[in-house]
């Protein structure tokens, strides 16, 4: 069944937008000119992963030697980091960093005329 959720002018940068459908807490997110919405359940031990910080993937430069070089941020690469353990999870994909046995559930925004829905 398909949701109104919100405006699509309501969502900011980076910051959780929360909507109850259907019995479930769902996080809707602009990153990078891309809408996400996620279920505010961690896969690793049901925290909630929406109160987590949205943040850069940090990546290390290597030398040819294999050295570090120092670190960067990915700004196409975002993570949301789920404030019980410590899971990183890709905001795109919904995979776990770390442990990719651990997967967020994902919903598919859609715009229509300004407003975002979710179908679930």
């Amino acid at each position: 069944m398909e949701h109104y959720v919100c405006e699509q002018t309501e969502l900011e940068e980076r910051k959780m937008y929360y909507v109850a459908l259907e019995g479930l807490e769902i996080g809707v997110i602009l990153v990078n000119d891309q809408i996400h919405a996620i279920e505010n359940t961690c896969p690793h031990f049901e925290g909630p992963v929406c109160l987590g910080n949205v943040s850069e993937r940090v990546r290390m430069r290597m030398d040819e030697n294999r050295m570090s070089e120092g670190d960067y941020h990915s700004k196409e690469e975002v993570n949301v980091v789920c404030p019980w353990h410590g899971f990183e999870f890709d905001i795109k994909s919904g995979e776990c960093i770390a442990d990719p046995q651990f997967v967020l559930r994902k919903f598919n925004p859609q715009v229509k005329d300004g407003k975002v829905y979710i179908t679930i």
